[in-house]
């Protein structure tokens, strides 16, 4: 069953920007005024370097809560770094 709310291109640029070119380090998501389609309403930037260890790389964690409202609806999708006995590893979360 389809809700009929669609998703605004510029989601997918830059959910494509997130992923691949790893500049953005979370997406804050929801819905236009008209309530017609999801847009983007806040993104935070990478500013760590890559070879920063995994606590500082996620900063943007405490970062993207402060964009959230208390009483409304949005999505977020980050990039959460965490290490292992192998190495250190990252995954893209997508909060609802």
């Amino acid at each position: 069953m389809a809700s009929g709310v669609k998703v605004d291109n510029t989601v997918i640029e830059k959910f494509h920007d997130f992923k691949i070119k790893k500049n953005t380090g979370y997406l804050v998501l929801g819905f236009s005024d008209d309530i017609s389609k999801i847009v983007v309403l806040n993104e935070g930037i990478n500013k760590v370097p890559q070879n920063a260890p995994a606590a500082e790389k996620n900063q943007k964690w405490a970062d993207m809560l402060d964009a959230l409202p208390a009483n409304d609806v949005r999505y977020a999708i980050i990039d959460i770094f965490y290490d292992t006995n192998e190495g250190s590893r990252t995954e893209i979360f997508f909060i609802a």
